[in-house]
C-alpha cells in the first residue's frame, strides 16, 4: 500500500512491485489485464500528481464499500463469538 501513497510525490511508487502483486491473482489478472494494469498505474501516478484532490475523491468512492465489508466481518464474528461464549469460558476467549 505504501507504493500507492502520495507522500513525498510518490517517492515509494514502484510500478514493477505493484505489477508483481497481480501474479498472486492469476484468475483475476490475465495477460491482457496485466498490460492494462501497467498502463493504468502510470495514469494513476500522473493524474494524482496533477490533481491532489483526486486521492480524496477516490477515497470517498472506496470508503463505503470497505466500511460495509468490515462491518460484515464484525457481524459474523459477533455471532461466532456469542455461540462460542455459550460453550467456552471467558478466560479461554481472552487468551
Amino acid at each position: 500500500m505504501a507504493a500507492l501513497s502520495p507522500r513525498d510525490s510518490f517517492a515509494n511508487f514502484d510500478k514493477s512491485k505493484l505489477l508483481q502483486l497481480s501474479e498472486f491473482y492469476p484468475h483475476d489478472f490475465g495477460d491482457g489485464e496485466k498490460i492494462m494494469l501497467d498502463h493504468q498505474l502510470g495514469l494513476y501516478r500522473h493524474s494524482a500528481l496533477k490533481d491532489p484532490n483526486l486521492l480524496t475523491k477516490m477515497l470517498a468512492l472506496v470508503l463505503p464499500v470497505a466500511t460495509a465489508t468490515v462491518e460484515r466481518c464484525f457481524s459474523a464474528m459477533k455471532r461466532v463469538k456469542s455461540s462460542l461464549r455459550n460453550r467456552i469460558g471467558d478466560d479461554f476467549l481472552n487468551a
